[in-house]
C-alpha cells in the first residue's frame, strides 16, 4: 500500500461523513438496507478490509446484502464494528458460489433473524438449455432467511416481519464474450416471481442484490408483469439511470438494485426508494485517474445500494408530499402518469443521427407543457424538449437531436424525464422490435 493511496483513504473517510444524505444516516427508527457488490472481497488484505470496514461504520446500514465475499471474511469486521460502537453486527453466508458467495450483514441491535438462513432452488438445481447445452440457472442461489425490524425503545409501533432474500444472478461477461446469459437471467426472473406467488403470499418481501442488468431489460418481464399487476415494487421502484457498476470504459448502468412485495407496509410512503450511494465519484475532482482506478480496484467497481424503509407516520406527516389524486387540475401542469411514451421510431431509413422519434400521449383532458422536460436513452444521454405544449388527449412526436440521446437498434430502454430530471415514464424494446427499418414500435 503506496503512501499515496494511503492518504487517500483518510479522503475517502472524510468525504463520506459528508456524501451520506442527512436522511440516510443511521437512526433508530428506520430501516436501512444496503446491497453492494464488493468484488472478490477475502479478507487476505489488512488495508482493504480496514478500508471496508470504515465504509459499513459511515453507511451504518441495519442490514448489508452483500455479493462476491468469501467464507468468513466479514467476521472480524462485524467483531470490529461492535468493540466500535457502531453495532452488534452478525454475519450469514450462503453455501453456495465458493469464493464469491452472497452474504448478510446485519445488526442484531435492530434487526433478528428469525429463521435458519436457506438457499432459494438450490434442492431442485434448475437448468436453462442455452443454445446447445443446458447451464444452472443460478451461479449462486438466492439466500434467504426471515427477519424482524425491532422498534426504537419506548415507540408504540410494532416489529416488522419480512422475508429478505439475497441475490447475485449470471453475469452479463459470458454475453460480451458472444455467449448467452440473458436466458439464465430470464429463467431465475421466472423462479423469482413464481415462489413470491406460491411460498411467499400475503408476505413482506423485499430482494436486493446483484441483478447483473438493468431494471428494463427484456430478461424482467414477468417481474414487471408483477409490479403492473400492483404484486411488486420493481422497474418504477429503481432509477435506471443512476448507475451502480463502472465498466472499465466508463460507462456506467444500473446493475444492482432492490424490489419488494406491494404488501410491504409503508412501502406507498418511502422517503425516496432506492439511493446509489456514489461516495467515490467525490474522488473525481482533484484526484488522478490513476488514483482513482487503483481505489476502485481496491474497493469495488460496484456503488452501495440504500433504500430506507419505515412505517410509522407519527412525527413525519409533514415532511412526507403525497402525490396529487389524478382528478386533482393543475392548468400547464402534468398530473403523475398523464404523459406516456407511446412509440418510438428507433431504426429510421436513412441517417439515424436526427431522424430518430418518440412519441409521447397525453392522457389528461388539459394541455401540459413538456418544455424543459427530455428523453433518455439507455446510457443516460438527454435530448431536453425546447417550447413544446402538447393538448389533453392528443400525442406529439420529439425529434431526437444528433448528439443527444440515441436509440441503438441491438435494444434498450427509452426514458421520459420531467423538468427536474425525474423519470415520468420508461419503455424498453429489443434487438428484434427494432430491426425493421422506417418502422415505428408501438408501446
Amino acid at each position: 500500500m503506496s503512501g499515496v493511496v494511503a492518504l487517500s483513504i483518510d479522503r475517502i473517510s472524510q468525504a463520506l461523513k459528508d456524501f451520506v444524505p442527512d436522511a440516510y444516516q443511521g437512526s433508530d427508527e428506520y430501516l436501512d438496507i444496503i446491497t453492494w457488490n464488493l468484488r472478490f472481497f477475502n479478507d487476505l488484505d489488512p488495508e482493504r478490509v480496514r478500508i471496508v470496514r470504515q465504509i459499513f461504520e459511515e453507511l451504518n446500514a441495519d442490514i448489508f446484502v452483500l455479493q462476491e465475499v468469501a467464507e468468513g471474511s466479514l467476521d472480524g469486521i462485524a467483531d470490529e464494528l461492535t468493540q466500535r460502537g457502531a453495532g452488534f453486527y452478525e454475519t450469514i453466508y450462503g453455501l453456495s458460489g465458493g469464493d464469491i458467495r452472497v452474504a448478510f450483514l446485519y445488526d442484531t441491535e435492530w434487526v433478528r433473524a428469525t429463521t435458519e438462513p436457506e438457499e432459494l432452488f438450490a434442492d431442485d438445481s434448475p437448468t436453462v438449455q442455452v443454445g446447445r447445452v443446458r447451464k444452472p440457472v443460478f451461479p449462486r442461489y438466492p439466500l434467504h432467511t426471515r427477519f424482524v425490524a425491532l422498534s426504537a425503545p419506548g415507540s408504540p409501533e410494532p416489529p416488522f416481519d419480512f422475508h429478505l432474500v439475497g441475490v447475485h444472478l449470471k453475469s452479463q461477461r459470458d454475453s460480451r464474450r458472444g455467449h448467452r446469459s440473458e436466458e439464465q437471467r430470464t429463467a431465475a426472473a421466472r423462479l423469482l416471481a413464481e415462489w413470491l406467488q406460491n411460498e411467499a403470499v400475503d408476505e413482506d418481501v423485499i430482494i436486493a442484490g446483484d441483478w447483473n442488468a438493468s431494471p428494463f431489460q427484456s430478461e424482467w418481464e414477468v417481474l414487471r408483469n408483477l409490479e403492473a399487476a400492483g404484486q411488486l415494487r420493481f422497474a418504477n421502484w429503481n432509477h435506471d439511470r443512476e448507475g451502480s457498476h463502472f465498466f472499465s470504459s466508463g460507462y456506467s448502468s444500473r446493475l444492482d438494485f432492490i424490489a419488494v412485495t406491494s404488501q410491504v407496509e409503508g412501502v406507498e410512503r418511502l422517503q425516496d426508494r432506492s439511493k446509489v450511494i456514489n461516495w467515490n465519484l467525490l474522488l473525481e475532482n482533484g484526484v488522478s485517474q490513476s488514483l482513482r482506478e487503483q481505489l476502485r480496484s481496491k474497493i469495488s467497481d460496484h456503488l452501495p445500494v440504500l433504500t430506507r424503509f419505515y412505517f410509522t407516520d407519527r412525527d413525519r406527516d409533514e415532511e412526507i408530499v403525497e402525490p396529487p389524486s389524478e382528478s386533482v387540475e393543475f392548468p400547464g401542469v402534468a398530473v403523475p402518469g398523464s404523459v406516456k411514451i407511446v412509440a418510438a421510431k428507433v431504426n429510421p431509413a436513412g441517417p439515424e443521427a436526427g431522424n430518430e422519434t418518440v412519441t409521447l400521449l397525453n392522457l389528461s383532458p388539459d394541455t401540459v407543457d413538456l418544455s424543459g422536460w427530455g428523453i433518455r436513452d439507455s446510457r443516460d444521454r438527454q435530448h431536453t424538449i425546447e417550447d413544446l405544449t402538447v393538448p389533453g388527449g392528443e400525442t406529439v412526436q420529439v425529434v431526437l437531436k444528433a448528439r443527444t440521446a440515441q436509440l441503438v437498434n441491438r435494444g434498450g430502454s427509452i426514458s421520459l424525464v420531467d423538468d427536474r430530471g425525474d423519470e415520468v415514464h420508461s419503455v424498453t424494446y429489443t434487438r428484434q422490435q427494432a430491426s425493421k427499418q422506417g418502422w415505428s414500435i408501438a408501446f
